[in-house]
């Protein structure tokens, strides 16, 4: 059997070592090369020469998202070998992606799922040897460290399958949606044990590239404690999590430079701050949703961007093509961005701009990737003439969108 932790990523970004300044968690700096990074254990090697290994919970949370930056680029440089390869098997770790697309689907106004489905037990005990409790619904697996009832599994379960199938009827083509594999969810009935083995501090989950996995705190999915048992917590907000199920469905090759950052987490944003209650995600109400959270601190979602209505930007150009590091890096001001970004060109009233979204898709999956990516999504126009389009658009509602060249 092999634990949790020694599941973790080996980045072969790491044959180069990394030279840069590191943060503890506790304030303190020091300048050092990145050795390795497998599961939470963290090689350094100090100007001195000294080697130093820590556990990324000793680090502070911009070292640990440039940690997680690495992982998706790694992972990114494994699947895009070569544009030949990605255009002819689309694979990523060897796994090929289902031959399945929904470009002609009509952007819904209500997606509704079914509780009508059967919770059974039972899987690959041998995973994990601290999680032997397994739990199955349609399409999710769920390895938990504490003995549950199927009962209770089916309330939390419902809402990844209603995410799953939310993103399934998007016009994006999202292939992974369609993967027979079961999608796998690690549960930690205790934190402590969540952020030791990858879990960031203040997260309410995160997904695991290297292993495609998510791991999730009970109380992420509004279990709590009832004399020696759990009870869920429907109205716990699950927006965080949500945010990370679309990373796990997010296809491979829709991390190409030119999307990551800007797209992959705006529509990340994007799909977690549709309103969801019971089953029912509603992205006819996504406007408003998505400035409040942006905008400010909001009351619904617990949590907020809080940016304000007037927003600097700088050039979208370089917005777009910033490396994901120092998207991470900024992280409140950037994700919030590319939510207003991505909500622009998904939203309803521009069908020319879905269009345009769904070219830059279809040739992600051809290989194109950086500036020319980008030229597919300009569809003709110049990036000036774009960012008044969208700061046009945003300026009807409220919100005053800056850009300028740096």
């Amino acid at each position: 059997m092999k634990t949790l932790t020694a599941l973790g990523f080996h980045l072969a970004l790491f044959s180069v070592a990394q030279a840069r300044t590191w943060t503890s968690s506790a304030g303190s700096t020091m300048d050092a090369e990145l050795l390795s990074h497998e599961g939470i254990n963290v090689v350094l090697k100090t100007d001195e020469g000294r080697e130093l290994t820590l556990t990324t919970s000793q680090l502070s949370q911009e070292d640990r998202d440039y940690l997680t930056s690495l992982q998706t680029a790694s992972d990114k440089e494994e699947a895009t070998t070569s544009k030949k390869t990605k255009k002819s098997k689309g694979r990523r770790g060897g796994r090929k992606l289902p031959d399945w697309e929904n470009w002609e689907a009509e952007w819904p106004k209500l997606v509704k799922t079914s509780q009508d489905f059967e919770v059974t037990e039972g899987g690959d005990f041998d995973r994990f040897e601290t999680h032997q409790y397994i739990y199955n619904s349609p399409h999710f697996t769920f390895y938990s460290d504490a003995k549950l009832t199927k009962s209770l599994v089916k309330k939390f379960s419902w809402y990844f399958e209603s995410s799953l199938n939310y993103l399934s009827v998007l016009p994006l083509s999202l292939a992974r949606t369609q993967e027979e594999e079961r999608h796998v969810i690690v549960l930690y009935e205790n934190k402590t044990d969540y952020h030791r083995n990858g879990g960031p501090e203040g997260s309410a989950g995160v997904y695991m590239g290297g292993e495609d996995i998510i791991l999730v705190p009970f109380s992420s999915v509004g279990m709590k404690p009832s004399g020696s048992s759990y009870t869920v917590d429907r109205d716990v907000s699950n927006k965080t999590l949500s945010h990370e199920i679309v990373h796990s469905f997010t296809d491979w090759p829709y991390y190409a430079e030119g999307s990551r950052g800007w797209f992959t987490e705006g529509l990340a944003e994007l799909v977690a701050l549709t309103p969801y209650r019971s089953g029912i995600y509603q992205p006819g109400r996504l406007d408003s949703s998505v400035e409040d959270y942006v905008t400010a601190f909001d009351k619904d979602f617990g949590r907020g961007r809080n940016l304000g209505k007037d927003i600097k930007v700088g050039s979208l150009k370089e917005f777009m093509l910033m490396p994901y590091s120092q998207f991470t890096g900024n992280a409140g001001h950037c994700y919030g961005v590319g939510a207003l970004l991505v909500t622009y060109f998904l939203d309803l009233e521009r069908e020319e701009e879905l269009e345009n979204v769904q070219s830059f898709l279809k040739s992600m999956k051809e290989g194109e990737e950086g500036e020319e990516l980008l030229t597919v999504l300009l569809n003709g126009r110049t990036f000036p003439e774009l960012e008044e389009s969208i700061a046009k658009s945003w300026r009807g509602k409220g919100v005053k969108l800056t850009f300028s060249k740096r």
